[in-house]
């Protein structure tokens, strides 16, 4: 895991947490925590491929 892949997932957590505290107030369940991340990766993923050379991330 390189130096920016590790900031990428950082980010990735931090927005999901936010997210999920807004949703819910608190994290409830260990696996919607776990299937938020995978979705905000996701997203990051694509939203990133589609603005190839746009190395900013979040």
């Amino acid at each position: 895991m390189t130096v920016r892949e590790r900031v990428i997932s950082l980010k990735a957590v931090s927005w999901a947490a936010k997210s999920m505290s807004w949703t819910s107030g608190r994290i409830q369940d260990v696996t919607d925590f776990a299937n938020l991340f995978r979705k905000s990766v996701e997203c990051y993923r694509n939203c990133n491929s589609e603005r190839k050379g746009d190395d900013d991330g979040f």
